[in-house]
This record gives C-alpha cells, sequence and structure tokens, in this order.
C-alpha cells in the first residue's frame, strides 16, 4: 500500500489548460478516445475542483505501480481516506474495480463498456479546437494548411516544422508495437480518403506479404477501436466490409 500512499500524497496538476468542446461533468464517467488525444489533461482539470485529499489519481501505465495494481486493495484504501473519487487512467478490462466508489477511468479502447459508468468520447482537435491551441502562434492564413498536414493531436500543434514529424512517428511507434501492425496501418494510410475494401487492400497485400484475412480484420478491427482509422459505409450498401 505504500506506493498508493506516494500516489495519493504527489497527485498530478496541471500548469495550464486550454479548454475542449468535450467536458467531464461529473464522476462515474468512462473517458474514451485514441492516445494523446487529450483524456489525462481533461481529467486533471476535473480533479482541480477538488481538494488534494479527497481523490486518488492511478496511472495504468505508471511503472511504479504497474505490476501490482491488479492486486492492491483499492477500495480499503479508499475507504481508509474518505475519498470521493478514485482515478484509473489507461484502465483496461483486466484491472479489478472497487465496490461502492465514485469512479473516473479512461481507454483508449472505444468499444469498452463498464456497468454503472457514462461513457464519453475524446477524439483528437477539430478545426475549432485546433485554432484555439494554435493562437497566436500561427498566422491564420497558414491555420487550415497545418491542420490538414500535421494532424490533429494537441502536442503536435506548436512544434516546430523539424519536430512535427518524429513527435508524430514516436506516437505511432510507441501505440504500435508490433512490427506487422505498423506495416498494415502504413499500407491503409496509402489508400486515405479513397474508395476502399478490406477485401480489396487483403487482395492487394497478399501478393507483397504474408497476410491472413483474418490477421487483416482484426488489424482494421483493432485501428477504429483505438481511433487509427475512421470507416465510412460504402454508398447504398453500409454493411459491406
Amino acid at each position: 500500500m505504500e506506493i498508493l500512499e506516494t500516489l495519493y500524497e504527489k497527485p498530478p496538476t496541471l500548469s495550464r489548460f486550454q479548454e475542449r468542446k468535450v467536458q467531464i461533468t461529473s464522476s462515474n464517467t468512462l473517458l474514451l478516445g485514441p492516445k494523446s488525444s487529450g483524456k489525462t489533461t481533461l481529467i486533471l482539470d476535473y480533479l482541480s475542483r477538488f481538494d488534494q485529499k479527497e481523490y486518488l489519481y492511478i496511472s495504468a501505465k505508471d511503472l511504479r505501480i504497474k505490476e501490482e495494481l491488479k492486486s492492491l486493495d483499492l477500495s480499503r484504501f479508499y475507504r481508509q481516506n474518505g475519498l470521493k473519487l478514485l482515478v484509473i487512467d489507461d484502465y483496461s478490462k483486466d484491472i479489478a474495480l472497487p465496490k461502492d466508489c465514485n469512479l473516473i477511468l479512461s481507454s483508449w479502447d472505444t468499444s469498452l463498456h463498464v456497468k454503472g459508468l457514462k461513457r464519453l468520447t475524446l477524439d483528437y482537435l477539430d478545426f475549432e479546437e485546433f485554432i484555439a491551441f494554435s493562437k497566436g502562434s500561427v498566422l491564420p492564413e497558414h491555420i487550415f494548411n497545418l491542420y490538414t498536414h500535421h494532424g490533429r493531436l494537441p502536442g503536435a500543434v506548436n512544434l516546430q516544422d523539424w519536430a512535427w514529424f518524429d513527435f508524430l512517428q514516436n506516437q505511432l511507434h510507441q501505440s504500435l508495437s508490433c512490427p506487422n501492425q505498423l506495416y498494415l496501418l502504413k499500407q491503409m494510410a496509402f489508400f486515405q480518403s479513397k474508395p476502399l475494401s478490406l477485401h480489396q487492400l487483403y487482395k492487394d497485400l497478399k501478393n507483397k506479404i504474408k497476410l491472413s484475412k483474418d490477421t487483416l480484420y482484426e488489424s482494421a478491427n483493432f485501428f477504429q477501436r483505438h481511433g487509427f482509422i475512421h470507416f465510412l459505409p460504402k454508398w447504398q450498401a453500409p454493411k459491406t466490409p
């Protein structure tokens, strides 16, 4: 329990916050969205309304607690300290949740449901949010060009041209550790905004690499659940994969 005491005594705080269109308005919320979309920042902004002694913030990817998180008695710690809120950032289904606690969870798996929690989805920046984030650092006539070329990650908005490419690539490498997934995502990116079915993509790729149809469909499902790609339904045939 010593690590819980450490996290409780020294929670993370925000130095600055740029308002988003999506806001956490109450506890018992499941915040979903792709990695680096701003979920942690949104959570910390909500926690700023509480006294520091009223909540416990845990990041499931924190190396100090990652290995033992599943075995810790969070309910006991919650009761002993009279907490009003427990936050688990980067939550996954294999983490047992305590009962009778107010919760805020975050996950990059947008298919996740947790009984009793309201689902709230945070995507990357839309164009209006991008303008707000880049205010004063980008010439107005260049904003849309940057928005379409640099991507919508909040952390990349104010990077210099030489830095944003490395930043985005590092984000991909951190999120997709499997070389096959990186390769498939790259191949899909070549067809961005073009009419394409997974069956057509499979026929194109099977001549280049050893690939089963199940692997492609499972990877595409993973990419969609975690916010890497968005599929549009086929015109007049919405059920066509």
